[in-house]
């Protein structure tokens, strides 16, 4: 039997030999694994921004109905085991290595007879629809990988679709347009399945209502045309009312600073109410105030400490709404001044996204720095963006992230530093600043 440390640098080291196959193959290991995924009620969601936010948001939700809730989400923070759940708690390492040895034995068996190996991505996904078959699940929430036209989570057939914030992300794969990325993002529309989308947009919300007219859906709905009323948003948590034609909600709290999450709240709460439509209006209601008020979400404003905060915003409309929430933290906070810490893989448009932040941010020092990855940019690179757009400031650069934890060891405690750039850059400051703890 395989051990979890080797599954995981198998898994890890996919990329280098294979790259994605495309659905045609990805169906033929569903069949020799026996088509797990065709028992599952799936929520599918696609978007640019806010994917994981409305996956876990509504999996509360769901949760607190009394429902089991399985998960598959992308990236992960810490540990690979963060990308399957099932009820909030990570699939084991047990159970990983479980699904991992089943999709190998498919491939063991048929590879001579013209069978592809899976990418890293539809590995990950195989291995999902394998644990999740095996639970006796209510729903299961996919996030696509990339796009969604094309992605491997889009080989199933759902019970609903949801289309989160669309933006210019990824630009090499899914298009230069905003128009082309929103076609892509609505590939996983499917005929006569429910559509509940919140893009941010006009322009997406014409492709995607077009797509839903084309697939005959008879159900899609812009969770987004809502009445948003904040009651309350400090450094640490909003206090919130949502109205809309389909449900009133008032003096809902989230437990986060991230004015972004009430755009994901109405999403969410939009799809909780087609998915429970038969649930008696008071418990539905108990489950939603519920929900909302202990979702968790790890690397959205989330405290490292008192005074580090990070943030995985890593393209423009990231950008802007971090600049929002940072500056309305520091505001309401008691902090004397604030600082930012940056890095960011290079095939980021991370020119536009420092541009943003520069404009809208006002530091009192800038760190930029670089996570253990080859998809870093380097530190000279982004100083010369840095430099170009925050001309006034003395810009401290650290080589490695260790270096940047022991300056952030002794931040004094008026002082408040915002981790931004990269997921990567989150997990891994998440992981060092736990060990420093120890």
């Amino acid at each position: 039997m395989t051990s979890y440390e080797e599954a995981v640098s198998y898994i890890l080291d996919i990329p280098r030999f294979a790259g994605k196959t495309g659905l045609e193959n990805l169906n033929k290991y569903m069949a020799y694994l026996g088509n797990p995924e065709r028992g599952l009620r799936i929520v599918h969601i696609a978007g640019t921004n806010g994917k994981g936010s409305v996956t876990e948001m509504l999996s509360s939700i769901l949760r607190e109905a009394g429902l089991h809730v399985g998960t598959f989400i992308s990236p992960h923070l810490e540990r690979i085991n963060e990308r399957i759940s099932v009820d909030g708690i990570h699939i084991s390492d047990e159970d990983f290595v479980m699904a991992f040895d089943k999709v190998m034995e498919v491939y063991k068996e048929h590879k001579e007879d013209g069978l592809a190996h899976l990418s890293f991505f539809e590995y990950l996904f195989a291995m999902a629809m394998v644990y999740f078959d095996e639970k006796s699940l209510d729903y299961v929430i996919l996030e696509t990988g990339l796009g969604g036209r094309l992605d491997a989570t889009n080989m199933v057939s759902p019970v609903l679709n949801i289309i989160t914030s669309i933006g210019m992300d990824h630009m090499q794969y899914l298009g230069d347009t905003l128009e082309k990325i929103a076609g892509e993002k609505a590939g996983i529309i499917t005929s006569n399945v429910p559509v509940v989308f919140n893009t941010g947009s006009d322009i997406a919300d014409d492709i995607i209502i077009g797509k839903c007219e084309i697939k005959d859906v008879d159900t899609f709905i812009d969770a987004g045309d809502t009445y948003v009323e904040i009651i309350k948003a400090d450094s640490q948590k909003i206090d919130f009312s949502l109205d809309n034609s389909y449900y009133k909600y008032y003096n809902l709290r989230l437990r986060t600073p991230a004015l972004y999450q009430i755009k994901n709240a109405e999403s969410a709460i939009m799809a909780a109410h087609l998915l429970l439509k038969k649930l008696d209006k008071k418990t539905l209601a108990e489950a939603v105030y519920r929900g909302i008020y202990n979702f968790k979400w790890a690397a959205r404003m989330e405290y490292l400490s008192d005074n580090l905060i990070i943030d995985g915003a890593h393209n423009e409309d990231a950008a802007k709404v971090f600049v929002e929430t940072a500056n309305n933290i520091f505001e309401k906070g008691n902090w004397r001044k604030k600082m930012i810490l940056f890095a960011v893989s290079a095939d980021k448009d991370y020119d536009s996204v420092i541009k943003i932040i520069s404009e809208g941010f006002d530091p009192d020092k800038v760190y930029i720095t670089k996570f253990d990855s080859d998809r870093t940019l380097d530190t000279t690179a982004l100083r010369e963006t840095f430099e170009k757009h925050f001309s006034k400031y003395d810009i401290t650069v650290f080589e490695t992230l260790d270096e940047a934890v022991e300056m952030l060891k002794s931040i004094p405690e008026d002082e408040v530093v915002f981790a931004v750039g990269s997921l990567y850059l989150a997990g891994e400051l998440r992981e060092k600043m736990e060990l420093a703890k120890g």
